[in-house]
């Protein structure tokens, strides 16, 4: 089923605060970051597994509420706490 897209939620719905989804037996996390993009990716960081439904958005991606670190719309990490870590 992951060959196929699936309507989760509308994006009217994706406001300042990220939003929780569990589809599939996955749980999720979709947003709109501050540039306006739109993003969906695990519900917890990578890091240390904090939840990233109290994430906080950024300009360019949702920062981890835990460990500070930012995640791009892709998933990719773009800052870390520690300089380079994630490059």
């Amino acid at each position: 089923m992951r060959a196929f897209w699936h309507p989760v939620c509308m994006s009217i719905e994706l406001t300042d605060t990220p939003r929780f989804l569990k589809i599939l037996g996955e749980k999720l996390v979709a947003f709109r970051d501050g540039s306006g993009r739109i993003g969906v990716l695990h519900a917890h960081c990578v890091h240390r597994g904090a939840s990233l439904k109290y994430g906080a958005m950024q300009e360019r991606g949702i920062k981890c509420c835990y460990h500070g670190m930012v995640f791009d719309v892709d998933g990719t990490c773009i800052a870390c706490a520690k300089q380079g870590a994630c490059a």
